[in-house]
């Protein structure tokens, strides 16, 4: 098999792993009363980094400190939070650089798409070095 193959083939099973948003939206219902009072966001992990307990810990420290409370883990790609809309007016107050609505944690996609990319690329040169030095 090529390396460009072995990359899409990667690239397919990864895309197969995770939910797409339509599918999170027919599983995620909000009811009138909690868009009033409540924000929520959807943290993300392309490495599956929240099966790991010491970073999902950590997340959840880290999340606090906006007012995030954790609603569910969907799975280890991702996290569901939400927060009253008061804690809004708290962001202004936060440490420097951090962001209350981040939405990724590690890696994103499409950085394990690139890195993918190229070492397939590199994989077939090296295959093809390979098959030239042996002739």
């Amino acid at each position: 098999m090529s390396g460009a193959n072995m990359a899409i083939n990667a690239a397919e099973r990864h895309r197969k792993e995770r939910f797409l948003p339509d599918e999170e939206e027919a599983r995620l219902r909000y009811s009138a009363e909690d868009l009033e009072n409540w924000e929520f966001k959807m943290v993300r992990s392309a490495t599956r980094q929240f099966h790991k307990p010491e970073v999902l810990y950590l997340v959840l420290e880290e999340e606090s400190v906006a007012g995030w409370e954790l609603l569910e883990k969907l799975d280890d790609h991702r996290l569901r939070f939400k927060r009253s809309l008061r804690g809004r007016h708290k962001d202004e107050f936060l440490p420097p650089g951090y962001d209350p609505y981040r939405s990724w944690v590690g890696i994103s996609q499409s950085q394990i798409t690139l890195i993918l990319i190229i070492l397939s690329f590199l994989l077939s040169i090296g295959l093809g070095l390979g098959v030239y030095l042996s002739i």
